[in-house]
């Protein structure tokens, strides 16, 4: 059977839904039935849906038997014609295999895609962010740390290799940087640039200064037990992904 079936509204006998079928009425009526009972994302699930919630069920009427080639021009044809007579349709498409939305399931589509762009603003994602800072700082130091351990384990299952950041994405990193930078006092600069060269000042020493805490190094070294060259040998981190050791507690080479 190849057919044009419309959809009843049970308590107003007004047609809601136009489809097409290539079986018989009542199967195609119990598809949409249990596809209501499974999920509701769709205006003709949700329409199904309620009614069921009521303890109702559409009734199902024969529009049209046509040729099988000729069932989406017709679905097209039905859908069109009663739109024009001003029924209250829930299909969401003009019919046929098409995907062209209908103007009120176009309007619906925009006026979400207008509250998502209006719930990705950077003020709303501010909000966001505040809101989670302070659900955070209402957690137990428990609670924190049981969160931290979970998030490290799960970052220790999917390392990311080297390489991983496209040049776009370092691009982008450094301008998100740069921008928190200059969000900050100069006595906020000034502090993160002391903090800065106690961590990485090494690296603008000259000779005569490596030379000098080299040799100063040495002697703490030398000075130590085998005990405690042994614990703090230990202490040694392990080697990240570029093979190299960090540790202020390694021994100086030589000694």
């Amino acid at each position: 059977m190849n057919a044009i079936y419309g959809l009843l509204d049970p308590r107003t006998q007004e047609l809601r839904y136009v489809g097409q079928t290539r079986t018989s009425l009542t199967i195609r009526l119990s598809n949409h039935l249990s596809q209501a009972r499974r999920s509701r994302k769709n205006w003709r699930e949700k329409w199904i849906g309620a009614l069921l919630d009521q303890g109702l069920s559409p009734q199902i009427v024969l529009l049209e038997e046509v040729a099988r080639e000729d069932l989406d021009q017709a679905e097209r044809s039905w859908i069109a014609l009663l739109r024009e007579q001003g029924a209250r349709l829930v299909n969401a498409t003009a019919g046929g295999d098409r995907l062209d939305l209908l103007p009120e399931a176009e309007a619906r589509r925009l006026a979400n895609s207008e509250w998502y762009r209006r719930n990705k603003t950077p003020e709303a994602q501010l909000r966001r962010s505040r809101a989670a800072k302070r659900r955070w700082q209402t957690l137990s130091p428990e609670r924190r740390a049981a969160i931290i351990r979970r998030a490290s384990e799960a970052a220790a299952l999917h390392p990311h290799p080297p390489g991983v950041f496209t040049p776009e994405r370092r691009l982008q990193l450094a301008e998100a940087a740069r921008s928190r930078l200059l969000a900050l006092s100069p006595e906020e600069r000034a502090e993160r640039a002391r903090r800065a060269g106690l961590r990485g000042g090494h690296k603008h020493w000259t000779t005569e200064q490596r030379a000098t805490v080299a040799a100063a190094r040495r002697a703490w070294w030398n000075a130590l037990t085998p005990e405690q060259k042994a614990a703090e040998t230990a202490k040694r981190v392990p080697p990240n992904r570029n093979g190299r050791r960090w540790s202020k507690f390694a021994p100086v080479a030589g000694a």
